[in-house]
């Protein structure tokens, strides 16, 4: 769940508005460990860990989105782990 405002041609919109995205995850190797696995059970913490940063979040208060038109399609590239895509 996150709240963010839209901008640009969305600025008629006032206000914050509110979001609940479902998250998939895959997780892929090039090749299994010596046990034959990719990621064992601590996937789901990983997976946490990661979504943290926007969960329950105002968008527009995270310093990183800062002047960023947070959309769906943005989302979706974006990592915890780097910059903004562009």
């Amino acid at each position: 769940m996150i709240a963010h405002s839209f901008k640009a041609r969305f600025s008629a919109r006032a206000g914050a508005a509110r979001a609940t995205f479902t998250v998939a995850v895959a997780f892929m190797a090039k090749k299994l460990d010596p046990n034959g696995i990719v990621v064992d059970i601590a996937a789901p913490r990983c997976a946490q860990a990661t979504l943290k940063v926007v969960n329950y979040k105002n968008l527009d208060e995270i310093p990183q989105f800062k002047g960023v038109n947070t959309t769906t399609e943005w989302l979706t590239r974006w990592s915890s782990t780097s910059s903004p895509p562009p």
